[in-house]
Order: C-alpha cells, then structure tokens, then sequence
C-alpha cells in the first residue's frame, strides 16, 4: 500500500466531509489559486494538510551507478521523490526543468563537477532557493569549508551515514 493510500483512507476523508459540515461554507475554503493567503475553515485544515504532506522532490546527482541508487532508495524509503543525474551537465539541466525541492551533489563527477553546478544553480535567480547539498568523499575540512563557502547548505561525507543524511535533508526542507 502507498504511503498516499495509508494517509489518506476512506475514513479519513468521510471525516473531513461530515467536519465540514459543521463549518458555514464561507469560510470552508479561501484560497485562489496562485494566492499566498492563508486558507481559513475545514477546506484550508485540508488544503494545508495536503500541502504538508506533499512528497518533497530531490535530484539526486552522482556519477557512481551503486551509490546514486542507494541514495534514491534510501531517500524513497523515507518518502521522498527522487529524480537522478548522472553527471553534473545532465543534473543541471533537471535543475532548471524539475525545480526541486533539494539539490542532493556529488563534488567530484565528470562533465562538470558539484562546485560548477553550485555556482549555476547560485547565480540563476530561478534557482537560487533550492537547498544544495553536497555529499562527497573529500573529506577534508578545507573541502568541506570551500563547498560551504561557495554557498551549500550543508557538506556530508562519504561512506553515507542513513541516519545523517536523512536529518540533514529534512533540515533544509523546513
């Protein structure tokens, strides 16, 4: 079973539908579409709730087969989305076309490395708000300063840690 199907069971919106009952129907919903005001009565707890729950997108970018499919069953497991790149080029390009929530990098990869794409992603007004974090095997404290430096959110080491990682993308999904 999906973790969509879990969240939201039958009893779940039967519960929604007799609460909104109770709610007048001028206040059940708000929002226009595009509109960043707050939603108000049951149909802004349930477009709010949703919104919460929504499956957060990750492009994850590493050139190394085995560890970029652990990475994305890892972040699966968890809930996530994830979409991957092989090298930095393709990575950036998904950068621009997906949009997503979470820049997951590796620093050493041909093409064009994780500290390019930073840049990139940095100098791009479109893009600059996305969370980058790098995670390499440079793992000097010069390395991980200068990937800080140049604007990352956070640097991770590898071998990969399930648990660090994990708490480290959830705190830049805040």
């Amino acid at each position: 079973m999906s973790h969509l199907a879990e969240l939201f069971s039958p009893e779940f919106f039967y519960a929604v539908s007799v609460a909104s009952l109770f709610v007048p129907a001028s206040t059940r919903l708000s929002v226009v579409p595009g509109s960043r005001r707050p939603a108000q009565g049951i149909g802004g707890f349930l477009f709010a709730f949703l919104r919460s729950h929504m499956s957060k997108r990750i492009l994850v970018i590493e050139d190394e087969p085995a560890i970029r499919t652990y990475l994305q069953k890892v972040l699966q497991r968890a809930g996530y989305d994830t979409v991957a790149a092989s090298d930095g080029e393709e990575g950036l390009q998904m950068v621009h076309a997906l949009l997503p929530d979470l820049v997951l990098c590796d620093v050493v990869m041909p093409k064009l490395n994780g500290y390019g794409v930073l840049d990139a992603v940095r100098w791009d007004r479109s893009t600059a708000h996305i969370p980058f974090v790098f995670l390499s095997s440079k793992t000097s404290r010069e390395d991980m300063e200068e990937g800080l430096r140049l604007g990352s959110n956070a640097y991770l080491t590898k071998p990969i840690d399930q648990n660090h990682l994990l708490r480290a993308i959830a705190a830049q999904l805040l």
